[in-house]
């Protein structure tokens, strides 16, 4: 009978040894595994620090360009009017003041009617270079309201790394859950 209990005893043992052997191996196995997620999760936060780092470079030269870009666009709205305006006077009045003396001329001069004829095309040239420089002018304040929408791919890029910056942030989340679980374990 005690070779019985002594038997039993050791096959007892020899049970509780491999349990034991078990454990520690799945031990050391979770052990490897938090390790390799440990050194996952540090690099994806390093990823994360690097996209934020750009992300702020980014929103730093948008904050510029965009500040530029207001202040050249309240210069120029500031401009236009007053460019328009100016032109509108100088135009009327330079076409006022030679209209009056191409008639005077010819009311005064009827026999020299090639003369008035040539001084009234002087006149017309100068009003149409006026209204070359006017469309000139227009043209440039149109390319400029054409370039204010450049910062749309601008705001589409920020956008983009603000839903990888949210995708990532979240992935961390999952993943320090789950180190919390292995660690509760």
């Amino acid at each position: 009978m005690a070779m019985k209990i002594f038997s039993k005893n050791s096959e007892e043992k020899e049970q509780l040894q491999e349990e034991i052997g078990k454990l520690r191996r799945e031990i050391k196995k979770s052990v490897r595994e938090g390790t390799e997620q440990k050194e996952e999760i540090e690099k994806i936060t390093k990823e994360v620090k690097e996209i934020l780092k750009e992300q702020k470079e980014i929103n730093k030269t948008i904050k510029i360009n965009s500040e530029l870009l207001n202040k050249t666009i309240a210069d120029l709205a500031l401009f236009k009017p007053q460019v328009e305006k100016k032109l509108l006077r100088d135009t009327t009045q330079t076409i006022e003041k030679e209209l009056g003396e191409v008639i005077n001329t010819v009311n005064a001069q009827a026999s020299g009617f090639s003369q008035a004829k040539e001084t009234l095309n002087k006149h017309l040239n100068k009003s149409k270079e006026l209204f070359i420089e006017q469309d000139k002018l227009k043209t440039i304040i149109s390319s400029m309201k054409a370039k204010d929408f450049e910062l749309e791919k601008y705001a589409k890029e920020l956008a983009k790394n603000d839903k990888n910056k949210l995708e990532m942030m979240k992935r961390i989340d999952e993943l320090e859950t789950m180190i919390a679980k292995m660690k509760r374990r």
